[in-house]
């Protein structure tokens, strides 16, 4: 059962994707998540890109993000996702309908949406990519060139399986565990002397 757990909208219950789909972060992943990113989620934007039931952009926008946009590239996500949205923010409380002009729901591929995106910069960017998922360097590049992202944003990437050990040498990076699942907190190291990501093609 997906449920909202915080903020607002705290106890709204949610329909799930088909697990054949995608895969829900966990509770105590979502719990872990929103504890490291504290007060930063108020009036922050907030990019996820792999939605999946849209459960982690609902809890973001729930605890106070000004913006909010979940993507997934499944046509059955992207429903359910627009559904839980509806669930959420559906009420007769003119704040709750205020709610639906800051979150935006869309269906592309993760390097389409970052290209049409681009120079709309993000505060925190949440990445839970399918299984069997290894892309995220290139993702990673990618947001930093199309400028959704600079050294100031939170990126989350929550996974199976450890990260490349090269993203350390252009990355900060920290590690927090729950159970099976890891997450990672990434952000842009500020060395002079580093190479520019921005510039990999």
């Amino acid at each position: 059962m997906l449920i909202i757990r915080s903020g607002k909208y705290k106890n709204k219950r949610l329909k799930e994707v088909d697990p054949s789909i995608t895969r829900p972060s966990k509770d105590i992943v979502k719990l872990g998540l929103f504890n490291i990113i504290g007060k930063r989620i108020i009036n922050s934007s907030f990019l996820d890109l792999y939605g999946g039931s849209g459960q982690i952009g609902l809890e973001a926008l729930s605890k106070g993000a000004k913006k909010v946009i979940i993507n997934d590239s499944s046509l059955k996500a992207y429903k359910v996702i627009l559904e839980n949205r509806d669930i959420t923010l559906k009420s007769k409380v003119s704040d709750n309908l205020d709610d639906f002009n800051k979150i935006s729901i869309t269906n592309l591929k993760d390097i389409d949406f970052i290209k049409k995106y681009e120079n709309n910069l993000f505060d925190i960017i949440f990445l839970d990519p399918p299984y069997l998922y290894n892309n995220e360097k290139e993702i990673l590049s990618l947001l930093y060139k199309y400028e959704l992202a600079n050294e100031n944003s939170l990126i989350f990437i929550e996974k199976d399986s450890e990260l490349d050990i090269s993203l350390a040498n252009d990355y900060n990076i920290k590690k927090y565990k729950y159970g099976r699942s890891l997450l990672f907190l990434l952000s842009l190291k500020k060395d002079d002397n580093s190479k520019d990501i921005r510039k990999i093609d």
